[in-house]
């Protein structure tokens, strides 16, 4: 039991020392006894002189623990509110209000009711009167419960040595009743997956009340985690319930906490690995349903659907890429003017798990549109266990990615899978290997829908107007070099190693720059191959596998090569002071052509405008003639001319679809660049009639509507044939 004669004693004998009265509040705070009542009138004495020596914590514990055992209500709750609250209410309605703001327009929060300031249930305290270390430990006022309570830090220590580590990267984690928006932060960054193309990464905040989450909007300022735009608000267990049982949430098992809720968080786990069940279980009930529906999906009644158009398409692309959701964009436009059904599957948001990783959500779309086809840019069927093997299957193959390339990919392919691809007439393409009963011709069109004549603003005239105009988020070699290709050998710890090998790229990078520039040699893939067999093989001997070599000299190629032949043309017309605005992210650093660097243009309408303002739309890409670029070009009433590529090596021949000085114009060298800007730019007439000629061939051939059908008709045919199984 308690001394407490003892304790006060001591007080007044060394006259109210912090030590003597920090004894009393721990005291208070153990006991486990009935209140002594004749005491009260002492420990109020106490209060009133530590507060006056300006030892507002244990002040305010003392006067709290009288008033919620009765002793002079009225007179202490006036001093605590006048002394601990009133001069920080401004404060604390002022972050309520802007936390409501902020929330209010917050994509990841179920439920926008925000009561009044005035009517909040809670009255926050900080108890040493430093409103900057609220976290650290607070007094609350519960108007409900007429009662004050002592509520410890809401700091959750970060472990310094868990600084370095990167075990959540890419997690998906719960934080239980989680107040430390320096620890949300901090989670937040350290649970970011990062690749280039990333979607964010969620953290699901889970609060036992909603009331009491929003009590605590006085104190807290959220708006800093919210600008992250990862934050996914959890409020009770049936909100939790609701929200893992859908098909796009993915969660992992770990969850972070206060160690004050340490036993609170083993039963929320508990809840959240039931709910996990349940999920499978659904799962498991979807795939049966599928399997059942898909058994009757024979190829005949897929040839059937597509005759009387009742065929139903899913279209598959994240909504983290680029380009590629727009071609996707237009090919389910295209299919609606068909009179075709079709629905696109990707991400809800950007914080679900990347389109076609998430198997609950894919078994879902299926199940509720029951697609006969599937079309995705770039992948193939077997990525995907959940996709029925009934469905056909279309990889529309557009990049010139190794794995596309592979002879291994090819020997995958099924009977009810098709290969649509503009590359399917290149030697390159056809070394894979890929079954030719499985082969359809499609080239890259542009949306005229989209791509047309605008009325510009007189801003958009300022701003866009140019003799030239290049647009390309790719080019920038010696960038792209460093970025790419030598990004892979940052974790290696041979210095002697990467430095040999950066010394070798530096001299192949040399000997193409110098080759093109000046006009000794042109470089195509297989003399890329034949550059890195010699340079890393027989001169240096770092790699010895041809395959190995093959796959540096292919990656060097996509993302340097390629760039050189764009860099260089624009360099040429620099030399001679042509007018020209640089569109894409790889102008906007490159060392002499910044200066002309317009930033990124918007895919689609303000693409066109861009195109509208522009007298010649230059296109450099030294692997194919037929780049969407023409048609987005001439659609947008462009003159379009494009670096000549030898049929051979030319991945889509321009020349089967438009015909050369009457529709579309090709330069073949820098002389030629030279002589053929000049002539366009001096005879509008000419300039002029040459579009005219390429848009209209290009409305009748070239569009997504031809490329569709084609489509259709190709899958249709081959399931025509009854030994299709």
């Amino acid at each position: 039991m308690v001394d407490f004669i003892k304790i006060l004693d001591n007080i007044e004998k060394y006259n109210y020392e912090q030590s003597h009265i920090l004894t009393l509040t721990l005291a208070l705070k153990n006991t486990n006894s009935p209140p002594v009542v004749d005491f009260f009138a002492q420990f109020y004495d106490i209060a009133i002189k530590a507060f006056e020596k300006k030892m507002f914590i244990e002040a305010v514990f003392i006067l709290a623990y009288c008033y919620n055992n009765g002793y002079k209500r009225d007179k202490i709750y006036k001093f605590i509110i006048d002394n601990y609250y009133l001069s920080f209410a401004e404060k604390y309605k002022k972050t309520y209000e802007n936390n409501i703001a902020a929330f209010k327009n917050y994509e990841f929060i179920y439920g926008n009711e925000y009561p009044a300031f005035s009517d909040l249930d809670v009255l926050f305290l900080p108890m040493d009167l430093d409103l900057s270390k609220i976290h650290e430990g607070y007094l609350k006022y519960s108007k409900k419960e007429d009662k004050f309570e002592i509520v410890a830090s809401l700091v959750i220590e970060i472990n310094k040595s868990d600084e370095i580590k990167n075990d959540l990267e890419g997690q998906r984690v719960f934080l239980y009743n989680v107040y430390d928006t320096n620890f949300i932060k901090w989670m937040h960054k350290k649970t970011h997956f990062d690749l280039a193309f990333a979607l964010r990464t969620p953290n699901y905040l889970y609060y036992d009340s909603r009331y009491s989450f929003i009590d605590y909007l006085q104190i807290v300022d959220f708006t800093e985690c919210l600008k992250i735009k990862k934050a996914v608000f959890i409020f009770g267990e049936s909100e939790l319930e609701s929200i893992l049982l859908k098909p796009e949430t993915v969660t992992s098992n770990l969850i972070f906490c206060h160690n004050s809720f340490h036993s609170q968080a083993q039963f929320f786990y508990a809840t959240v690995t039931s709910i996990n069940q349940k999920k499978k279980l659904i799962y498991a009930e979807n795939i049966d349903k599928l399997n059942n529906y898909y058994s009757m999906l024979t190829p005949a009644v897929i040839h059937e659907k597509i005759i009387n158009k009742s065929v139903r398409v899913a279209l598959m692309v994240s909504r983290c890429t680029t380009a590629v959701r727009y071609y996707i964009r237009d090919c389910h436009e295209a299919l609606k003017k068909m009179g075709i059904t079709s629905k696109i599957f990707t991400e809800k948001n950007d914080i679900c798990a990347i389109c076609g990783s998430n198997k609950h959500e894919m078994a879902d779309f299926f199940l509720n549109f029951k697609p006969d086809i599937i079309l995705i840019i770039n992948h193939f069927r077997w990525e995907w266990q959940t996709i029925p093997k009934e469905i056909a299957f279309v990889c529309w193959i557009q990049d010139l990615a190794p794995y596309l390339f592979d002879p291994e990919s090819a020997g995958k392919i099924r009977e009810r899978d098709f290969i649509l691809s503009l590359f399917l007439k290149h030697s390159l393409f056809q070394k894979t290997g890929y079954p030719k009963n499985s082969l359809i011709y499609g080239i890259l069109p542009a949306n005229p829908y989209i791509y047309k004549k605008y009325a510009l603003s007189e801003r958009e005239t300022i701003d866009y107007s140019t003799d030239i105009c290049v647009i390309s988020n790719s080019g920038n070699a010696a960038e792209a070099m460093e970025a790419v290709i030598f990004s892979n050998y940052k974790s290696r710890t041979d210095t002697v190693l990467v430095n040999n090998v950066k010394r070798i790229y530096h001299e192949i990078y040399k000997l193409l720059f110098d080759s093109i520039y000046y006009e000794k040699k042109h470089y195509y893939m297989d003399d890329i191959q034949k550059l890195f067999r010699e340079y890393f093989m027989i001169r240096n001997q770092l790699v010895s596998s041809s395959e190995d070599v093959y796959k540096l000299g292919f990656e060097f190629w996509v993302h340097v090569g390629i760039a050189l032949y764009k860099d260089i043309p624009i360099l040429w017309l620099h030399e001679k002071g042509y007018k020209m605005k640089l569109w894409g992210r790889a102008w906007m650093t490159h060392p002499v052509l910044k200066k002309y660097s317009m930033g990124v243009a918007g895919n689609g309408e303000t693409m066109s405008k861009i195109l509208n303002a522009s007298k010649i739309s230059l296109g450099l890409n030294p692997t194919i003639t037929l780049h969407p670029r023409v048609m987005e070009s001439l659609f947008s009433e462009c003159f379009y001319i494009g670096n000549d590529v030898p049929a051979g090596d030319d991945l889509c021949n321009i020349r089967e679809f438009l015909k050369l000085g009457t529709e579309v114009a090709l330069f073949k060298n820098k002389n030629d660049l030279y002589k053929k800007i000049d002539y366009y730019l001096s005879n509008d007439r000419e300039r002029i009639s040459v579009v005219e000629a390429g848009r209209k061939k290009s409305l009748e051939t070239l569009s997504y509507e031809v490329l569709m059908k084609n489509v259709l008709d190709r899958i249709s045919e081959r399931f025509s044939q009854p030994e299709i199984s």
